[in-house]
């Protein structure tokens, strides 16, 4: 977590996370919603909506293995992927 910032951060966010969440479910309690579903779109969303008592209705497992560090071969594909659009990017297009 180089800067401080988690998996899938570019910039710090806002920490706005904690009074967005308490509106959100005292808005739930008004109008009587039992359930609150937020969707994870990066690692570093899935941290923060645990900490705050949210659980998963999938991909737990693949989170606890992204927190355990078991997707070595995940980075593997990724350079291979960029290895080879890098060559692809590189190659003079063809003249007509």
């Amino acid at each position: 977590m180089k800067a401080g910032l988690a998996p899938g951060q570019v910039r710090r966010g806002l920490g706005l996370l904690r009074e967005v969440v308490e509106c959100i479910k005292r808005f739930a309690l008004m109008v009587g919603i039992k359930t609150i579903a937020l969707e994870a779109l990066y690692y570093h969303n899935a941290i923060a909506y645990e900490r705050y008592g949210f659980s998963y209705f999938e991909g737990y497992k693949r989170m606890k293995r992204i927190d355990e560090g078991q997707l070595e071969q995940f980075d593997e594909i990724q350079r291979k992927i960029e290895e080879q659009l890098n060559q692809l990017t590189a190659q003079p297009a063809a003249s007509n």
